[in-house]
Parts: structure tokens; C-alpha cells; sequence
């Protein structure tokens, strides 16, 4: 999937939120829009973290940044040997 870029994402996320609020008049086309909303996060958090990663940011930063722990970052957006993969599982 693409990233959308920085000037693209505000009119892409309101195009999706108005999507996925018609939850009660089109619920099929709501989960579907909800499905596309978390794609585009978990894509933007990947970019953001590999950018955080080559600016010299530890893995600890990136944890307290995201909420959750330098374990669970690592395990998501590194490899094995604790080098970067720069996209989710």
C-alpha cells in the first residue's frame, strides 16, 4: 500500500472518517472504510519509525512515543538481530 503523503492525508482521512461514520445507514461500506483508515495508520506509523530510527531514536523513544513497550516496537518494526525492517508484520 502506498503512503499518502503529508498533504494528501487530511483529505483522505476526512473522506474515510465520513465513510466510516455512515456505520448505521451502510455498514458494509463503513467497515470497509474503518479496514482502509487502519491500513493508512499502520503505514504512516511504519514511515514514521524507520524516519525515527535513521534520525538516531532508540527503540525505547519510539516505545514511550507509541504508548507501548521497546519490546513490543522492535518485535513489530525490527528484525531478529534488532536492525530495522521499516514495515509491519
Amino acid at each position: 500500500m502506498d503512503v499518502p503523503t503529508q498533504h494528501a492525508l487530511p483529505r483522505l482521512s476526512r473522506s474515510l472518517l465520513r465513510r466510516a461514520e455512515s456505520c448505521e445507514q451502510f455498514p458494509l461500506t463503513a467497515l470497509a472504510a474503518q479496514s482502509e483508515l487502519r491500513r493508512c495508520v499502520a503505514a504512516l506509523e511504519a514511515q514514521s519509525v524507520k524516519q525515527a530510527r535513521g534520525l538516531g531514536a532508540s527503540w525505547a523513544d519510539i516505545a514511550a512515543a507509541l504508548g507501548v513497550s521497546r519490546q513490543a516496537v522492535q518485535q513489530r518494526y525490527g528484525d531478529s538481530n534488532g536492525t530495522d525492517q521499516g514495515t509491519p508484520d
